[in-house]
């Protein structure tokens, strides 16, 4: 087992406290490099030590996490967010593909985020971190971003130009108006939850299409032709609810 050199940041002493308890229990993999309750504090020594995730609380005063990680040179380690933030911001977490625990930090929890952490292939990222923050800044309205897993790491693209999300067993194929297909290491199920918001529709066990992508529909055929040109069926069993969709 590698061990796994973490640190700790909230100005809230009883939440480190109890993250160090959970850490200890649950998570011996997880050895505690240093912790901080004062974010300045951090942002003056994290750069000096060997670390290879930041366990970071997000509202803290004088320096929030997400502003102690814009004034880091650099973002070479993973980051988990701990977070009493609502909804629409877990949202906003999921969309980016950034791990967070939510205070207070339940075992079962922490135990699900290491494992995300042991299994990734790219790291936490400028990328991500961007994408998270343009994410954050319309979690009331829509996400503009979704990253998708890859084979290699992950992708990320705009929400409004996928055309259509195909399945293939535990993976999933997603289209893109004028470009190639992106192979992602997750199911179609994973991407009906994160789309369906978004004016996605799933007419098949195998197929969940955009809406506004929609050229043509042909009722005798039960299928639909997308605005780039692929023509995908409409299941028995999710006609009635797609017909109902339009007529509304």
């Amino acid at each position: 087992m590698n061990t796994i050199k973490a640190i700790l940041v909230d100005d809230e002493l009883h939440a480190i406290e109890n993250l160090k308890y959970e850490i200890a229990k649950h998570c011996p993999q997880i050895q505690i490099a240093g912790h901080f309750s004062d974010p300045k504090e951090a942002l003056n020594k994290l750069p000096t030590i060997d670390f290879d995730v930041l366990f970071l609380d997000i509202e803290m005063p004088w320096l929030s996490g997400f502003d102690l990680l814009s004034e880091l040179p650099k973002l070479d380690f993973e980051v988990i967010f701990v977070t009493a933030y609502d909804q629409y911001a877990i949202t906003a977490f999921r969309y980016s593909a950034i791990d967070y625990l939510l205070k207070p930090v339940r075992s079962t929890d922490l135990i699900d985020a290491l494992s995300k952490l042991e299994k990734k292939k790219q790291k936490f990222d400028k990328t991500h971190f961007e994408v998270l923050l343009q994410n954050l800044s319309n979690v009331e309205n829509r996400m503009e971003k979704i990253a998708l897993p890859t084979a290699s790491g992950f992708e990320f693209v705009r929400i409004s130009e996928i055309v259509r999300c195909e399945s293939d067993g535990n993976y999933a194929k997603v289209f893109m108006m004028g470009e190639a297909s992106i192979y992602l290491a997750k199911t179609l199920k994973d991407l009906e939850s994160l789309l369906h918001n978004h004016g996605f529709l799933r007419v098949h066990h195998s197929h969940l299409i955009a809406q506004k992508f929609i050229s043509k529909y042909d009722n005798a055929e039960s299928s639909v032709w997308m605005e780039d040109g692929s023509c995908i069926p409409v299941s028995r069993s999710k006609k009635p609810g797609f017909l109902a969709r339009f007529k509304k």
